[in-house]
C-alpha cells in the first residue's frame, strides 16, 4: 500500500542515520549472540546479561541527560462528546487522531510523521512520538490531556535519542527509554527517564554500566505498580530477549516470558493485573498449512496473572489461527480475531471476532467481517469497533449502542489504528 511503502521508507532513513550515528565508518561488527540458559520457555537471558536497575541520583554520572520537559500548546482539538471511537489514521507516512461519532468524522490534529502512539488506560491523556525528520536524535515524544488541554513536550537529553515510551494508567508518569548516540560504543550506554507531569520533574533508571541488552517499557501496571519491559539488543533486527518487569525505582527485575514463549503483541487488562498474549503450538497447527518468513501463527491464547505469577490456557484452536487482541473496558473479556487456513490463498483469513471470559473460556462469536479485521476494540457503553483492510485502504466498523446504531466509515490509501471506543 503507498501508505505502508512511505512510512517503511522513514523508519528505514531512520534505522539508517542511526547506525551511521552509532557505528560511524567501523566494519560490520559479527552479529551478538545472547548467552543462553535453559528454562521452561526454552533459551531465555542469563542474569548476567540483564542489567540490574538502580535509582541513580541527581549529580550521579549517567549516559543521558534528563529529558527536557516543556509546556506547549495543544495539538489535539476538543474530542466529540461520548460515545465516539477515537482513531490514528494512518496515510501517505503521515498520522492524524479522528474521532468517529454519530453525526460524522473529525480530525482532531493536523496530521503528522509519528511512531508509537498511546492512550492511557483511563482514556484520558495521549502520548505520540514525533518524528521531527530522519535523524533520531529530533525525536521527541507529545503528551496531551484531552480533558484539560494541558500539552508537554518530552525531549531526550543531548546525544541521546528516545527508543520507546509507555504512560501509567492514569497518564500522569511517562516512563522512556533514551539510547546514547555518542561515539563508538558496544555494548549500548542507555536508561529509562520517569517523566513526572504533576511536579514537572525527571528520575532516571539505569544499569551500573554499559549492556548489550537494553530494556524499553512497554506497559504500566498499576495493580503492582510495575513496568512492563521489553528486552532487546539495540542496533540488531533479530535482538529481542523477552518480556520483563520491575519496580518503578528499578527493585525487583524479573522475567515474565523469554521470547519464544509468545507471538505477536501481548496486552496488559486496563486494571494492571493480567497479561493476556498469543503463543504458537506447531502440532496443533491446520492440516495444509505452509509456513512463510517471521512469526508462526497464534493458535493459543494464555493469560499471566502478574501479582501470582499463575499462567492459564484460555483457548487452543487446532484449525484457526488467532491475530488480533483486545480487553474490554471492565477487565472481564478479551476479544479476538481468529481465521481458518485458505489453501487457495496459503494464508489464514481473520475475518471472524470471538469473545471468551477470562473465568470461562469458552470463545463466541461477536461477529464475521467481510474481510480481515486489521484491529478492535470493545466499547466502553457496549458494542464493538473494528477495523477491516480493503484494498489499499480500510473500513472502521461501529457497532454501538447507540440510537444511530451501525455506523461505518472508510479511509481510502491508509490504514488504522483504534486507540478507544466509548471512553
Amino acid at each position: 500500500m503507498p501508505n505502508s511503502v512511505s512510512m517503511l521508507h522513514v523508519r528505514t532513513f531512520n534505522l539508517l542515520v542511526t547506525i551511521l550515528l552509532v557505528a560511524g565508518c567501523r566494519a560490520a561488527a559479527a552479529p551478538l549472540t545472547l548467552p543462553p540458559t535453559e528454562g521452561p520457555g526454552g533459551a531465555i537471558l542469563t542474569a548476567a546479561s540483564v542489567p540490574t536497575l538502580v535509582l541513580i541520583e541527581p549529580g550521579e554520572p549517567s549516559p543521558c541527560p534528563p529529558p527536557a520537559l516543556g509546556a506547549i500548546p495543544s495539538p489535539i482539538h476538543s474530542p466529540h462528546p461520548t460515545p465516539h471511537v477515537l482513531l490514528a489514521v494512518i496515510q501517505h507516512a503521515h498520522t492524524t487522531v479522528v474521532a468517529l461519532g454519530t453525526h460524522g468524522a473529525a480530525p482532531l490534529m493536523a496530521p503528522q510523521v509519528i511512531g508509537k502512539i498511546q492512550l492511557s488506560a483511563a482514556g484520558r491523556v495521549l502520548a505520540y512520538e514525533l518524528l521531527e525528520g530522519v535523524n533520531p536524535l529530533n525525536n521527541v515524544v507529545v503528551v496531551t490531556d484531552l480533558a484539560t488541554g494541558a500539552a508537554w513536550r518530552v525531549a531526550p537529553g543531548g546525544g541521546c535519542a528516545a527508543f520507546g515510551f509507555t504512560l501509567d494508567a492514569t497518564g500522569e508518569q511517562l516512563a522512556l527509554l533514551q539510547v546514547a548516540m555518542r561515539g563508538r560504543f558496544r555494548p549500548a550506554a542507555w536508561q529509562i527517564s520517569m517523566v513526572d507531569f504533576a511536579s514537572s520533574r525527571a528520575s532516571v533508571l539505569g544499569p551500573a554500566r554499559p549492556q548489550e541488552v537494553a530494556l524499553e517499557p512497554v506497559a504500566w501496571s498499576g495493580a503492582t505498580d510495575e513496568i512492563v519491559l521489553r528486552a532487546f539488543v539495540p542496533f540488531q533486527a533479530d535482538g529481542a530477549a523477552g518480556l520483563w518487569t520491575a519496580q518503578v525505582d528499578g527493585s525487583r527485575l524479573r522475567l515474565l516470558l523469554p521470547e519464544t514463549d509468545y507471538v505477536g503483541k501481548p496486552r496488559l487488562s486496563p486494571d494492571g493485573r493480567l497479561l493476556a498474549f498469543f503463543a504458537s503450538e506447531p502440532e496443533n497447527l491446520p492440516e495444509g498449512y505452509v509456513a512463510s518468513p517471521g512469526e508462526p501463527p497464534a493458535n493459543t491464547l494464555r493469560v499471566l496473572n502478574l501479582i501470582t505469577g499463575e499462567t492459564r490456557t484460555l483457548a487452543v484452536d487446532a484449525t484457526r489461527a488467532f491475530d488480533v487482541l483486545a480487553w474490554d473496558a471492565a477487565g472481564e473479556r478479551l476479544y479476538l480475531s481468529r481465521g481458518a487456513w485458505r489453501d487457495a490463498e496459503r494464508a489464514f483469513r481473520f475475518d471472524e471476532v470471538v469473545s471468551l471470559s477470562v473465568r470461562h473460556s469458552t470463545p463466541e462469536v461477536v461477529t464475521r467481517a467481510p474481510e480481515r479485521v486489521a484491529g478492535l476494540q470493545p466499547c466502553a457503553g457496549g458494542g464493538l469497533a473494528y477495523v477491516t483492510s480493503q484494498g489499499r485502504g480500510a473500513v472502521v466498523r461501529w457497532d454501538g449502542r447507540s440510537a444511530a446504531g451501525h455506523t461505518e466509515w472508510a479511509v481510502e490509501n491508509g490504514t488504522v489504528e483504534i486507540l478507544a471506543c466509548g471512553k
